[in-house]
């Protein structure tokens, strides 16, 4: 099934970040990541790029 046929059953324009999530889900396996979403590491990600940030 298309992407992005299921992703926009609305109908609107979608933004690269959403087409890009949508893409990344799909091939997603939660065992690789300690049963961790691709929402919640992608948070952790966006946290850990953010200025002032300890590394």
């Amino acid at each position: 099934m298309n992407i992005f046929t299921r992703l926009n059953t609305a109908g609107r324009t979608l933004t690269r970040e959403e087409i890009t999530l949508a893409w990344l889900k799909v091939g997603w396996d939660p065992k690789l990541t300690s049963d961790q979403s691709a929402a919640k590491c992608l948070e952790s990600l966006q946290t850990a790029l953010e200025p002032g940030v300890p590394t």
